[in-house]
């Protein structure tokens, strides 16, 4: 999975569609916070909705990472 996740993440950076990251650092990261205990004690412990931890995931790792186009275009790249 980590290598899957690597994958996506370094093609996306070459693509200039994320800002240049640490790629296995970053799996990592998204690896820990889609552990099966996280998601129960989200859910339970914190009584969080499914909604509210999908809209976390999404705004850390796919808007957080993304190039805005203000950035891209102060880089070169595409936005």
């Amino acid at each position: 999975m980590h290598q899957r996740i690597s994958h996506l993440l370094t093609k996306a950076v070459a693509q200039s569609e994320t800002m240049d990251l640490d790629v296995s650092f970053a799996a990592d990261a998204i690896l820990a916070a889609i552990t099966p205990p996280l998601y129960d004690f989200q859910r339970q412990s914190r009584n969080f909705s499914r909604e509210r931890i999908l809209a976390g995931m999404r705004r850390l790792f796919i808007d957080g990472l993304r190039v805005h186009s203000q950035q891209a275009t102060d880089t070169g790249g595409k936005g």
